[in-house]
């Protein structure tokens, strides 16, 4: 949730049906770093993910992996804006926010076994915030929100590389980043969420709620520099419904750990983060790494 609280962004990983069985969730996990839970100060800002996805694992529901010559690139790039302000602090006790987040994906999905091998370039689901709630304590921050993800993204069902996922979702968000030093360069940060997603159009099928939570250990230096560990768990909590279900019960899950070095340059108020990240455990779905490049403007 740095800058900007709770977020995201990237429905990027949308894959062949054949391929195991279930839906994914529609946020991506890993998108917020260090400090995933301490939304910015009051002001207007953009914000630039750039993402590579890979994975050449896809697991069964029983985490093993599935021969299909299977191979994944997603690269994506999501824009976001965001508004803080603290002129109804009085009224509401916190800072009030709103964010949109538009991506654009690239994704390349083979499975040479099955005959598989598509990519495309297309918009993905957007998601926007309404309602974003932050605290500034001396030694800790805290974070709430709701966001809409709305399937506006590009879909076709004979394009296994096609982003859009045919379902809105309801997500919950709450967080907190505790300082552990006067000066705050010692953090621990936690991020979660809660996904609750409709019933897909024209496919009888309702995905089960997703829970997430992310989080972060740094170190910050002077001179703007800042370092630590990153790292996220995502479970299927509920079976997916409806006469379209096929695979029975089936959730997915996977956990991921990882690195990220951070820069801020004062002069230009621009924060640029570089974080990557390994992921291990995966049930239902595929195994890979993230590589992410963000870029942070405030105006």
């Amino acid at each position: 949730m740095r800058c900007s609280g709770v977020v995201t962004g990237l429905a990027v990983l949308v894959f062949a049906a054949a391929a195991w069985a279930g839906e994914t969730e529609h946020y991506i996990n890993g998108l917020e770093g260090i400090k995933c839970a301490s939304v910015p100060p009051p002001g207007i800002y953009y914000r630039n993910y750039d993402l590579w996805y890979h994975a050449s694992e896809l697991h069964d529901r029983n985490g093993k992996n599935v021969d299909l010559g299977f191979n994944l690139d997603v690269v994506a790039s999501a824009q976001r804006a965001i508004w803080v302000t603290d002129r109804i602090k009085d009224i509401i006790g916190c800072d009030f926010g709103m964010h949109a987040v538009v991506p654009f994906v690239y994704q390349d999905v083979k499975m040479s076994r099955i005959g598989v091998d598509d990519q495309r370039i297309r918009v993905g689901d957007i998601f926007v915030c309404p309602v974003l709630l932050s605290w500034h304590k001396k030694r800790f921050d805290l974070a709430l929100d709701y966001e809409l993800v709305m399937p506006t993204g590009d879909l076709d069902r004979s394009e296994p590389a096609t982003p859009g996922k045919e379902f809105w979702t309801h997500l919950f968000t709450f967080g907190g980043t505790g300082y552990l030093d006067e000066e705050k360069t010692w953090t621990v940060s936690l991020l979660s969420r809660y996904e609750i997603h409709s019933e897909k159009r024209n496919a009888h099928i309702t995905p089960g709620h997703d829970f997430h939570f992310e989080w972060g250990v740094g170190k910050a230096f002077k001179k703007g520099f800042e370092v630590g560990a990153v790292g996220y768990c995502q479970w299927q909590l509920t079976d997916d419904q409806g006469s379209g279900v096929y695979w029975g019960h089936s959730k997915d899950r996977v956990y991921g750990a990882g690195a990220e070095a951070n820069y801020f340059i004062k002069t230009i108020k621009l924060h640029a983060s570089l974080r990557f990240i390994r992921e291990f455990g995966a049930r239902d779905r595929p195994e890979g790494n993230m590589t992410m490049l963000t870029l942070t403007k405030r105006f």
